[in-house]
């Protein structure tokens, strides 16, 4: 017995084949594009984290070193200081405000995750100027007080 169609079957069956195989072959291929698409974008997400990593671990100790200052600008409205003692804590932070300035503009090339300092920096030496003129003034004042102080003693004497 022989079969009436074997070439017709054997004909669709080489069709079938190549099909199938094509169709593998493209599913091979795109498995393998995903794969390396997949790789490429790992590494791109593990290079933005640590770029992102730095950066926040930058405005970490930035954060800390503003709160030391901000500490140290306090202590010196708070407490009663000499004239040397005045000038020297305004120079300190004058000096860290000037260190982390030159620190975030040498080290990145992107500043624009440091805007929000750089307006701070403005503010701190604002307020430094403001502060210092008033201590003058207030030195000034004490003096003035102190001199009619003494005035009057020798008026009521």
């Amino acid at each position: 017995m022989t079969e009436k169609n074997r070439k017709e079957r054997r004909q669709a069956m080489n069709s079938f084949a190549f099909i199938f195989g094509f169709t593998m072959l493209l599913f091979v291929l795109f498995a393998v594009c995903t794969l390396k698409t997949a790789e490429r974008g790992i590494s791109l997400l593990d290079e933005k984290k640590a770029r992102y990593d730095e950066v926040f671990r930058k405005q970490a100790g930035y954060n800390y070193r503003m709160d030391q200052m901000f500490k140290d600008m306090n202590n010196l409205t708070i407490q009663t200081r000499t004239d040397n003692e005045q000038a020297r804590y305004h120079m300190i932070i004058a000096r860290h405000i000037q260190e982390m300035q030159d620190e975030i503009y040498r080290g990145d090339v992107d500043t624009t995750h440091y805007v929000l300092y750089k307006v701070l920096f403005n503010q701190l030496q604002a307020t430094q100027e403001t502060t210092a003129t008033y201590f003058d003034e207030k030195r000034d004042l004490d003096y003035i007080m102190e001199q009619i102080e003494k005035a009057q003693n020798l008026i009521n004497r």
